[in-house]
């Protein structure tokens, strides 16, 4: 994974599974997508500029905050049953995470169905 991240012609976005790919083709055709799963902290280390981290709910919020009560449950949400204040927590577990990667890294949360749901749109 870090080889094909190093050796991308141009930026990159990161996914954390196979429909996070399928996704992320289709939302930014201009950037290589690459399958990081749990490994998005080393993916984000061999990344450059204009990196973008997009996939379902479940594992970007995992990896932006391990301990958020929202993560642990983000895997059994479904497109209509977002848990109550769900905006609320993903503008602030983003915030967070921006102060920790600055704006070279986008992150965009996408539904089961490839809709936007949380993040920055492409």
């Amino acid at each position: 994974m870090v080889d094909r991240i190093a050796h991308a012609p141009g930026a990159v976005v990161l996914t954390t599974g196979r429909l996070g790919l399928r996704y992320s083709r289709l939302l930014f055709p201009e950037h290589e997508a690459i399958l990081a799963g749990n490994n998005l902290e080393e993916a984000l280390r061999a990344a450059g500029d204009d990196t973008v981290i997009c996939g379902l709910p479940g594992l970007i919020l995992k990896f932006i905050n391990p301990m958020s009560s929202r993560a642990q449950g983000a895997r059994r949400w479904r497109n209509s049953r977002r848990p109550p204040l769900w905006e609320e927590t993903v503008r602030r577990e983003l915030v967070a995470f921006q102060s920790r990667y600055p704006p070279r890294v986008r992150v965009v949360i996408v539904d089961r169905d490839g809709r936007i749901i949380g993040g920055e749109s492409p």
